[in-house]
């Protein structure tokens, strides 16, 4: 229900990211649902071989690969680490070496349907002056696990304008006339 009611991102897909807008709102939907609830394998980025100026035509000795995992509820990290090794011995690359440099946190996520998110989503629309969209958020923020589990306590993301503000990109930003608005909200 989330889902279906969010204004629809995928507009902006052919110019963002060159790829087409789904072709109606049952394909966005189901896109956007696993977007925000499907477990994720990432290549985050690869190395190999020389790269320096020049030329050398030489067979890199060593290639890396750095991958993470956003895991869902009910995953748990040593299980997900076992089932890569496992699929790596399958595919013939048992002597790969995986360095593991976090296995910390687990996914956790509030329920949409939990009074605080009511809550918080009345006191936005009072103070933007506008219904916000609530957006069934990624299980992967292991930050906010501890809350959760430990604490009993919701957790919760906000976002503010502009819509992306291409978090997490190198060019991440937040409009000035935002900001002074978030804080004080």
């Amino acid at each position: 229900e989330l889902i279906a009611d969010l204004p629809d991102p995928t507009a902006r897909w052919p110019q963002e990211f060159g790829i087409p807008a789904p072709a109606d709102k049952a394909e966005r939907d189901r896109l956007i649902g696993e977007l925000v609830g499907a477990p994720t394998a990432t290549i985050c980025g690869l190395s190999a071989g020389y790269a320096g100026p020049g030329l050398k035509t030489v067979l890199p000795a060593k290639a890396r690969a750095k991958i993470d995992f956003r895991l869902v509820p009910d995953q748990h990290p040593a299980d997900i680490l076992a089932r890569l090794r496992a699929h790596l011995e399958a595919e013939g690359f048992g002597d790969v070496t995986v360095i593991v440099h976090t296995q910390d946190g687990h996914p956790a996520r509030t329920p949409s349907n939990a009074p605080w998110v009511r809550r918080v989503a009345a006191i936005t629309s009072d103070w933007y002056g506008a219904r916000p969209a609530i957006w069934p958020n990624s299980a992967g923020g292991v930050v906010m696990e501890p809350f959760i589990s430990a604490l009993g306590a919701p957790t919760m993301f906000g976002g503010i304008r502009p819509l992306g503000g291409r978090y997490h990109a190198p060019d991440e930003y937040i409009e000035v006339d935002a900001f002074a608005p978030a804080v004080r909200f």
